[in-house]
């Protein structure tokens, strides 16, 4: 009795408190019904926690088992209050690897667990990590003194909760947003088995799927890419004229060519810088394969082309560190990767979130790197901005009056940030003189929502207000005039390569040249919302098909009358949505195929 109503009910409120909160950002269309049953691995944990706790305080040593299941309730806290954090920051779920950068990089980690925690929360936090520390031994001692002892058959609780342990692990595997529905502890635990398994088994990440090889078709070019982080195609002037957040880049796609339908393949960055530079599919998962032993499945720009002679860069005003970047940036081709832990001179530059500094940090850093290369020594550029990123927390001077609502309104406000630091950017190629060899691409990892279907974020969000985004290329080889014809971003690596005068041999990358013959030709745009088995589907000009797995029923919206994808067609089109339905299990069988 001691346990259960000074510690354990407290911490089992908490707990489901912040799953609910999980839910509302992993799982939003979740009914009451899937959300208990996405509850059972929490009310199991808890389950065994009380069973234990009855078998032990009523033998040896209670005293010895009290503290230590104090310690334990405080860690399970601790974990959940974390991943509803980094949940709500990121849309990423906590995991073993995630853990580890905790552990390692606390100063990035604990203000992304903190910074959106909602306030009652931290409040329950206090109370649930203090209360039990303070009220469990008076409540003990009162009870002595009433004399009360513990009769309880040990043995079979023991069983039973071990039990409960095994219910914890294996429920959520399988069950639609278990991610979602799954313990922080469990979580936690299930992603360190799968990393041991892989580094014991030697697989570890994708298996490279054949040779690729860069052939000189022309006159060699500079190759500079700036990726823009959450930036929807609608946050920009070149999705709405009358915003003018981008006038920098609306300039550039006037002298340029502007992608005007350019689809994300997953929804979250380091996918999504795998599917540009590597022009290859990205497992199809949270876990960022690129950064493994093994590397992407397909050899990406940056190493074809290093292999010709290029010098290779990365740069960012962001760590590099989180989700292991640094390896895949190296893993990738580049020689050189800069990020927010590398910045020696950082007075002036504003933190703009917990991921680092503004992004015109990076500039000098990569102005010094581009000048120290020979000029007749050809490069690969690539910068990632970071002023996007939730939660828009951008230098005080940049925040417009754009929309009323006070969020939206700092985004687009990051937005209009950003597109000055591509400003930035081609001045300094300007400056050295590399700016009449260079072919740029300016370009969006993924959108962001805010509410226009009831989500908020990238993660989990298949419409287009995540996964259309601005993409403009100018440079000398760049035909000018907007390209209307639907693309991917896996058709960038043999666009910026032919662009740069080389042509692919070997290995077959499922992209195509934008510029080239078959970039006019109809193709499928394949893409995932970044999580097991949340949402997946396809462009199919004029339709678009989500397969929602078995969360809600799978929609289908035509895209010329119905272009904010209001009206679900679903139910009117049965044969189309047999057919690309059959098309999206195809494509998943061929994306996982290398990384199984």
């Amino acid at each position: 009795m001691v346990y259960l109503w000074a510690l354990a009910l407290p911490t089992m409120v908490l707990v489901l408190l912040g799953r609910l909160a999980m839910l509302q950002i992993g799982a939003p269309d979740a009914g009451l019904g899937h959300q208990v049953v996405l509850s059972v691995a929490d009310i199991a944990t808890w389950g065994a926690l009380i069973l234990f706790a009855f078998a032990v305080l009523g033998g040896r040593h209670p005293r010895v088992w009290l503290v230590a299941l104090v310690v334990c309730h405080c860690l399970w806290n601790f974990l959940e209050l974390t991943s509803v954090g980094v949940l709500v920051s990121t849309t990423a779920y906590l995991d073993w690897p995630m853990l580890q950068i905790l552990v390692e990089h606390p100063n990035i980690m604990v203000p992304m667990a903190t910074v959106a925690t909602p306030r009652y929360l931290q409040v329950l936090l206090v109370a649930v990590v203090v209360q039990p520390i303070v009220t469990t031994p008076v409540v003990a001692w009162l009870l002595r003194r009433r004399g009360r002892e513990s009769s309880v058959n040990r043995p079979l609780l023991l069983v039973v909760a071990a039990c409960a342990v095994v219910v914890a692990l294996v429920f959520p595997v399988g069950v639609p947003d278990r991610h979602a529905g799954q313990s922080a502890p469990m979580g936690i635990a299930e992603s360190m088995a799968q990393d041991v398994v892989r580094t014991v088994s030697g697989r570890e990440g994708s298996a490279l799927v054949g040779p690729a090889r860069a052939v000189e078709d022309g006159p060699a070019r500079d190759v500079v890419v700036i990726f823009l982080e959450s930036t929807s195609r609608r946050a920009t002037t070149l999705g709405d004229r009358e915003l003018a957040t981008t006038p920098h880049l609306a300039g550039l796609a006037r002298t340029g060519a502007d992608v005007e339908n350019m689809s994300v393949v997953i929804s979250h960055t380091s996918q999504a810088t795998a599917a540009v530079m590597c022009g290859t599919w990205p497992e199809p998962v949270s876990e960022n394969a690129a950064a493994s032993s093994a590397g992407p499945s397909r050899v990406c720009l940056p190493r074809l082309l290093a292999r010709r002679g290029y010098r290779t860069g990365w740069f960012q005003s962001g760590y590099t560190y989180f989700e292991n970047d640094t390896e895949m940036f190296k893993n990738l081709g580049f020689d050189t990767v800069v990020g927010r832990e590398d910045l020696r001179r950082t007075h002036g530059f504003a933190t703009v979130n917990y991921f680092g500094l503004e992004d015109k940090a990076a500039l000098a850093p990569s102005e010094a790197w581009l000048r120290r290369i020979p000029k007749n020594q050809h490069v690969v550029l690539g910068y990632s901005t970071l002023a996007t990123h939730h939660d828009y927390d951008i230098p005080q001077s940049w925040i417009g009056s754009w929309v009323s609502d006070k969020t939206r309104n700092r985004y687009l406000s990051a937005v209009h940030y950003s597109d000055s630091f591509v400003a930035e950017v081609v001045a300094m190629l300007k400056r050295t003189g590399r700016w009449g060899n260079t072919d740029l691409l300016v370009i969006g990892d993924h959108g962001e929502a805010f509410g226009e279907h009831g989500l908020d974020f990238h993660t989990g969000v298949p419409y287009d207000e995540v996964m259309k985004v601005p993409a403009v290329f100018t440079g000398p080889g760049v035909p000018p005039g907007p390209v209307r014809t639907p693309a991917s971003q896996v058709d960038v690596l043999p666009t910026l390569a032919k662009l740069a005068g080389f042509e692919l041999e070997g290995t077959p990358y499922p992209g195509v040249d934008i510029f080239g013959p078959l970039g006019t030709s109809h193709r499928q745009q394949f893409f995932d919302c970044g999580y097991d088995r949340i949402c997946t589907g396809v462009q199919d000009w004029p339709w678009k098909f989500i397969d929602n797995f078995d969360r809600k029923p799978a929609e289908l919206y035509d895209l010329v009358h119905d272009p904010l994808e209001q009206e679900n067609v679903a139910g009117q089109h049965p044969d189309v949505v047999r057919r690309l339905d059959a098309s999206v299990r195809a494509w998943r069988r061929e994306a996982e195929r290398p990384y199984d």
